[in-house]
């Protein structure tokens, strides 16, 4: 998502005025379905109220789900879509997203987990060797901020598939 406006405090030391930041973003309603709901990957194991449970369990309750193998499939799903999202970007094309929880949406229909937006592409990265096996019309117009020419090593691509899952 498109960021519009970034807040942050003057005359403060950058190592307390880093925790009292704000980035005001496109609203996401403007990717939304009617009756979807977007949340913030990582608010979904926080407990809210007034059902004092998090918010995952919440919507796994609202999807209908009530036994451990609904909850084993919903969880399923939820990976699932993580992985097929983030992976196949990377494995096919190169594309690697910053996929940490804080910079994924998770997009709810009625409980049900539908599919997920990244709305921060600051870390994304593209490994123009792999997107150029594509014939990729567009791998020529990179530009130096984003492009790489060797792949990562194993304990990052590892972070990185782990951070988005969990």
């Amino acid at each position: 998502l498109p960021e519009y406006y970034g807040l942050n405090l003057k005359d403060i030391p950058e190592d307390k005025s880093k925790h009292f930041t704000a980035i005001f973003r496109e609203n996401i309603n403007k990717y939304l379905f009617k009756g979807e709901d977007a949340v913030t990957v990582a608010c979904l194991f926080e407990d809210f109220y007034p059902k004092k449970i998090n918010l995952f369990i919440g919507f796994l309750q609202d999807a209908g789900f009530f036994t451990k193998q609904d909850a084993l499939n919903y969880f399923k799903k939820y990976v699932d879509l993580v992985l097929n999202g983030y992976l196949d970007l990377y494995l096919l094309y190169g594309i690697a997203l910053e996929g940490h929880q804080q910079n994924t949406l998770a997009i709810f229909e009625k409980g049900q987990i539908k599919r997920f937006i990244a709305r921060d592409l600051d870390g994304t990265r593209v490994f123009a060797n792999t997107l150029k096996s594509q014939n990729d019309k567009h791998s020529n117009h990179l530009t130096e901020l984003i492009i790489a020419y060797s792949l990562p090593n194993a304990s990052w691509r590892a972070g990185f598939i782990i951070s988005s899952i969990l």
